[in-house]
């Protein structure tokens, strides 16, 4: 231990405190688990998973994937066990409630037990963790594995036993094939071992269990710069530094703030916290030199890498660092008076539960409904839906998954012949009520934020020109009115 001295007292309340926290997190994270529908990025996962073959699995993650394969193929083996997708979800609200325990554990190496479980609370309602924490994606894994590398590297430096050193190589192996920025974490692990008071040996048994753990990393390396190549990541777009800059809020909080004053108010501090409290904690060798490093440097190099070309900067590619993060400002908040650090650590905690409820408070939209909707009102092959506002490839996967038959869709262009069946889905509640009017649409319902309905026949199929319209129609069976337009062309069209 590098910090609060354990006690008899310490223990008892550490016990129930980091089981309240893991059973916050998960509820936290089910309602969303079980209440949401699948969108873009879950679907593509749900594709992967029921592929028919192990090899069928890898093959898709290399194609449509932007991480290595060690999540899929978990998913995959539970797929053939009898688990559905969505069952697949829960995995990642476990790994939310670990995520809590593991946060904790390291948190109090250098905290006494309720700041150790303030910092917890970032992770347990902090905006990417609970999002992340109930989808069908892996980030909440990457997250857990990154803490977990904490602790087992701290471990096996204190004392490399064959067992501490296994450890470390295990979760190395895990992580390296969970998420291609654990490696980012990885590296940053290794700059601290380097800078680690140990023995010379020390450090060397540690760097080399690292570094094998990595073995099963290697054959996958092919896979992954073909699929750097397919351009998963272009969606980010160049270099924009307030992203940066807010890198650290956006973990916590779902957007920035819209007051003038807070827009940049609020990640401009956050991120002068975490430096500050960073630099506070490198000084002092063990634990908080580590978390310091891992707090900051991971969230550095990413940026500079997206500065130089690759886009690859989002706040969920950087969640690893989030729980470092969270320690740092806490321990910041520890130095200061008794007093104002727990009215400060009172604020935190109301804005962390203010964050979540806001987050809550607004629907995703309900892909699932709104394809019940349409089939309830006689859509068929044959129909185009003609969508207003909204981004294409958002409601295309999550309409092919949970339309009847899951058809291919794309983008019709209009052929100069009307169609004599065609339904609208249009996305904000005024759009979609003054569209119904002014058109005369048949049947018109709102799902959450998104109304659908049936448009009078002859239908004009409009231009995909005009400005947030586009019309989906399926790849084979559609109707005359339309002609489908290829993958290439699609993305020529829309890209």
């Amino acid at each position: 231990m590098d910090a609060p001295l354990e006690t008899p007292r310490s223990r008892r309340i550490s016990v129930p405190l980091v089981l309240a926290l893991a059973l916050l997190a998960v509820a936290a994270r089910l309602p969303g688990a079980i209440r949401d529908a699948f969108w873009q990025d879950e679907v593509s996962s749900a594709r992967v998973i029921v592929q028919p073959s192990l090899g069928a699995m890898l093959h898709q993650v290399r194609a449509t994937e932007a991480t290595p394969p060690l999540w899929y193929a978990l998913g995959w083996l539970l797929h053939e066990l009898g688990f559905s997708p969505y069952g697949y979800r829960f995995f990642s609200v476990l790994c939310g409630g670990l995520l809590a325990v593991a946060m904790f554990l390291l948190a109090r190496r250098l905290l006494a037990p309720f700041p150790a479980a303030v910092s917890t609370a970032f992770i347990a309602f902090g905006y990417q963790f609970v999002y992340h924490g109930r989808e069908l994606r892996a980030y909440e894994l990457y997250a857990l594995l990154a803490v977990l590398f904490a602790i087992v590297l701290l471990r096996a430096v204190e004392r490399p036993s064959g067992q501490r050193l296994l450890a470390l190589g295990s979760v190395v192996a895990a992580g390296s094939l969970t998420n291609y920025f654990f490696l980012v974490i990885l590296a940053c692990g290794l700059f601290w071992v380097l800078l680690s008071r140990a023995a010379l040996q020390t450090r060397l048994r540690t760097s080399a269990a690292t570094v094998a753990g990595l073995v099963l990393f290697a054959p996958w390396i092919p896979s992954a710069i073909a699929q750097y190549d397919h351009h998963h990541f272009a969606w980010i777009g160049p270099f924009k530094a307030p992203k940066v800059l807010s890198a650290y809020w956006l973990l916590v909080a779902r957007v920035d703030p819209h007051t003038a004053v807070l827009h940049d108010l609020a990640p401009s501090l956050t991120l002068a916290a975490v430096l500050v409290a960073a630099v506070v904690l490198f000084r002092r060798p063990g634990t908080g030199r580590l978390v310091a490093v891992l707090a900051v440097l991971p969230v550095a190099i990413t940026a500079a890498v997206w500065a130089v070309g690759p886009e690859v900067f989002d706040p969920r590619n950087v969640l690893g660092t989030g729980p470092f993060a969270a320690i740092a400002i806490v321990a910041g908040l520890a130095r200061m008076p008794v007093r104002l650090a727990a009215a400060l650590g009172g604020v935190v905690l109301g804005l962390l539960a203010f964050g979540y409820a806001s987050s809550e408070a607004t629907p995703p939209t309900d892909y699932e409904g709104i394809a019940h909707a349409l089939v309830r009102e006689g859509w068929n092959l044959n129909a185009p839906v003609i969508l207003y506002g909204g981004n294409f490839f958002s409601f295309r996967s999550p309409l092919e998954w949970y339309l009847p038959g899951r058809p291919a869709l794309t983008v019709g262009l209009p052929t100069g012949i009307p169609c004599q069946r065609a339904y609208a889905v249009a996305v904000g509640d005024r759009r979609g009520e003054e569209l119904a009017r002014r058109l005369h649409w048949r049947n018109a319902k709102a799902v959450t934020r998104v109304m659908t309905a049936t448009l009078p026949a002859p239908v004009r199929v409009p231009s995909h020109r005009l400005r947030a319209v586009h019309v989906l129609t399926v790849r084979r069976g559609h109707a005359t009115c339309v002609r489908p337009l290829t993958e290439v062309q699609l993305h020529r069209a829309l890209g």
